[in-house]
């Protein structure tokens, strides 16, 4: 969300729906789509084995760091104990495992809603919201910048569509929500 997106929305809340007749512009991300960068995230176990391979390390260093991310939910290589320390300062240095970074936290419902907001690689914010059940939590994810309907009472779409979140911008949406999900006993 825009600066200008956020003055907005924060203005909104004296108007009614009827007031705000928004048609939302179509823009588009500065960051060409080839040059985004690529996290963990983003990399199936096939391209991440020929990654690791190009480091000259066996196939199965894929699954174990699978394992670490996916399972035991890090999000860090440092963790990794399984992995030798010159992979894990290679993989920190050359591959993050997000590309989303954590901005704002606001937890509600007595801890049960937790919403994240995150800003991507090229600058834009999305959110996430985590809710806990007592059987289950649900999470919802961004999967676009910005949004083409542009609903009179919603902030997200209007300044537009901006782009379509890569896979590694979704699943890090969850990993993130399924760590915060563990430290509140619910994994």
């Amino acid at each position: 969300m825009t600066r200008d997106q956020r003055e907005i929305a924060n203005d909104n809340d004296s108007l009614s729906p009827t007031t705000v007749a928004l048609r939302p512009v179509r823009r588009r991300s500065t960051v060409p789509r080839g040059e985004r960068p690529v996290g963990l995230y983003d990399l199936t176990l096939t391209e991440l084995e020929a990654r690791l391979a190009s480091l000259d390390q066996p196939r199965y260093r894929a699954r174990q760091i699978y394992t670490w991310v996916y399972r035991h939910h890090l999000d860090n290589y440092r963790e990794m104990t399984n992995l030798p320390s010159e992979l894990r300062g290679a993989l920190a240095e050359s591959l993050p495992l997000s590309t989303l970074a954590p901005v704002h936290e606001v937890v509600a419902d007595g801890g049960e809603t937790i919403k994240t907001l995150y800003r991507t690689m090229d600058g834009e914010l999305i959110e996430t919201v985590l809710m806990l059940y007592p059987d289950r939590a649900t999470v919802c994810v961004s999967c676009q910048v910005g949004c083409a309907v542009g609903c009179a009472f919603c902030a997200t779409g209007l300044g537009g569509l901006n782009r379509n979140l890569s896979t590694g911008e979704m699943v890090g949406q969850i990993v993130d929500a399924a760590r915060l999900a563990g430290r509140r006993g619910r994994a």
